[in-house]
């Protein structure tokens, strides 16, 4: 669980300013006694529209500090568990098993394919970043 510190933190690093009344709305409608679990996270996130418009791929690692470049770096080799520099549907499934999300590979194929908008079967670090900055849900 994440209360609502740590969830406006992660919005911040997902470069989406968030109003503290927002926030606290989010919290109550997806929550519990003012914490967040991980699957009603990733609901937020992909339904929360970030406040980055990010036209072309990209662009989202010019926008993000630095701070904040090294915060999603962390990340990605979290989840890029061969050091590939890409994180396949295999990796993928290991972090959705890893955060108790019960997912099957066909689960993280389609993942990727929609992440990726059906042009690759890895997700590269931009992507990632894009992915990050730009949810699309």
């Amino acid at each position: 669980f994440i209360d609502e510190g740590e969830l406006k933190f992660a919005f911040e690093l997902l470069g989406a300013k968030i109003e503290d009344e927002e926030l606290a709305e989010l919290v109550e409608a997806h929550g519990k006694k003012g914490e967040v679990d991980f699957t009603n996270f990733v609901k937020m996130v992909l339904g929360t529209q970030s406040k980055l418009q990010l036209g072309q791929k990209g662009q989202a690692i010019k926008l993000l500090s630095k701070q904040k470049l090294q915060k999603l770096q962390e990340a990605f080799r979290e989840f890029d568990l061969d050091g590939s520099g890409a994180i396949d549907a295999e990796e993928l499934l290991e972090v959705f098993k890893k955060l108790g999300k019960h997912s099957s590979l066909e689960d993280a194929v389609a993942c990727i394919d929609e992440a990726m908008e059906g042009e690759g079967t890895e997700i590269d670090f931009e992507a990632f970043v894009d992915l990050m900055a730009n949810p699309k849900h």
